[in-house]
């Protein structure tokens, strides 16, 4: 009987996926009035859809890649055979290592620059649940080929998801679904050969190879995004309030012992699951958008163009974002400030006023701030004004007009920015050293890239709506 069978499909391969989640993860639910985790039905634990998944990678193919090929590949209703040809399993996590953690976050009304009211209410609390990063995830793909040497375009959709160009779950401009990966164990099935179609038959006696690192070489043509970074100090303290006083890290990080009884900090700095000082991306974003909206309207880009096309600030933030924010982590411990509520309307001292907070702050309190700028779908002009909006929303952070988290008005959430840079891909196109001159108040700008600043903040000014 000779060894070469007639099949569909001459190569089946067999992708075993372990990675570990870069930031939090929401994948919301339909269920809840807040933003509830979804849970598998059958398990009770978190999990991604294998759609969610499989949406993502077809998206990117199409985008980066080619139309033709996310239709190949991903399948196309349209065509006499539309099934897909890579599979893919929901995603599950490993049950001893992936925490919860819950964030509240306030809904800002843009016009007014207050909390947003909602059904007759002063204001718009959201509760969010997010699985923590560090978490580990598994899924597998299945990816059926026509012939052995046909060029497929999963390996590249496996480096761009390993490099953050890939995002799943929800909640992606505030800073949420990166992956890293952890380890991609290849079986291949040879449905030619009679060892082939044993390896298909029994996968969990089959031999796999690690191929993480081979997918980490694997070349991309057209880089997605660009990535901004500013390196700051805080100079006196910064609060981002979280809803949990936690007594042992205050007294580890401060030194101060609570008496049994005495009463705690009403309010604490936001920790992430693994009890990590955070900024979280959505309070970086609100911030920053708001400033770069005002710079907008100064420029005249806040305006519908004559064509009736959308403004840029509508083409950044609304419908999927171009811009998205993440986490930064704060170094440095913490300090107990006492202050008293003071009556609006009448400017005296509340009864029972004396509150307590724990904050960030000091030399030691160091963030690195990171945003990402996705290019799909914008041009070469756009993306120049977008660069410029971000260069001037950290100079003002620099110079002490824009601060982060709550209290402003007592001196709270303004920093001394180090650094600020660019990069596309591997490439740094801009990386600046900021220096300020206490004696007249001064600050002084160096580094490289200079020449591309420039030509960005040109074309600002040139106040045209694309």
């Amino acid at each position: 009987m000779p060894d070469t069978m007639r099949s569909v499909f001459q190569l089946v391969n067999v992708y075993n996926i372990n990675a570990v989640c870069r930031t939090p993860l929401h994948v919301g639910s339909a269920n809840g009035e807040n933003g509830e985790i979804l849970i598998h039905p059958v398990s009770g634990e978190p999990f991604i859809q294998a759609s969610g998944i499989a949406g993502a990678f077809r998206d990117y193919t199409a985008s980066f890649i080619s139309a033709d090929a996310a239709s190949e590949w991903f399948g196309d209703k349209d065509r006499t055979d539309g099934r897909s040809r890579i599979v893919f399993t929901d995603g599950v996590f490993n049950k001893g290592n992936f925490k919860m953690e819950l964030r509240t976050r306030v809904s800002i009304d843009p016009k007014t620059g207050t909390t947003a009211a909602a059904d007759g209410k002063s204001g718009q609390l959201l509760q969010t649940e997010y699985i923590t990063a560090g978490s580990e995830v598994f899924f597998k793909i299945y990816e059926y080929c026509k012939s052995k040497d046909e060029m497929t375009v999963l390996k590249k959709c496996l480096k761009a998801l390993d490099n953050g160009s890939i995002l799943l779950g929800g909640q992606l401009s505030n800073g949420c679904g990166q992956f890293k990966l952890r380890k991609v164990d290849l079986i291949t099935c040879d449905m030619t050969t009679e060892d082939g179609r044993k390896n298909w038959g029994n996968l969990a006696a089959a031999k796999s190879m690690d191929i993480c690192e081979d997918i980490r070489k694997v070349e991309i043509e057209n880089e997605s995004s660009l990535e901004f970074t500013m390196d700051v100090v805080f100079d006196e303290a910064i609060l981002v309030k979280g809803d949990q006083v936690n007594q042992s890290v205050i007294e580890k990080t401060t030194g101060i012992r609570f008496k049994e009884g005495e009463r705690l900090p009403d309010k604490m700095q936001l920790m992430d699951g693994m009890n990590r000082f955070i900024i979280p991306g959505s309070s970086t974003k609100g911030v920053f958008r708001n400033h770069m909206e005002k710079i907008m309207k100064y420029c005249g880009l806040d305006a519908v163009s004559e064509r009736g096309e959308k403004s840029l600030g509508d083409k950044i933030f609304e419908d999927r974002s171009h811009l998205f924010f993440y986490d930064s982590f704060i170094g440095g411990g913490m300090n107990l400030q006492v202050r008293t509520r003071i009556d609006k309307f009448t400017g005296s001292v509340m009864d029972k006023a004396l509150f307590k907070e724990a904050v960030n702050g000091g030399s030691n309190a160091e963030s690195t701030i990171k945003i990402r700028l996705y290019k799909k779908n914008l041009s070469e002009v756009e993306i120049q004004k977008i660069t410029a909006l971000l260069f001037m929303t950290m100079r003002d952070c620099a110079i002490g007009i824009v601060s982060l988290g709550s209290g402003y008005n007592v001196g709270r959430g303004f920093m001394t920015v180090n650094s600020m840079s660019l990069s596309d891909g591997e490439k740094k196109l801009a990386e600046l050293q900021i220096k300020k001159n206490a004696d007249n108040n001064t600050y002084e700008c160096k580094g490289t890239g200079m020449d591309y600043i420039t030509s960005c903040l040109n074309a600002l000014k040139q106040g045209e709506v694309s």
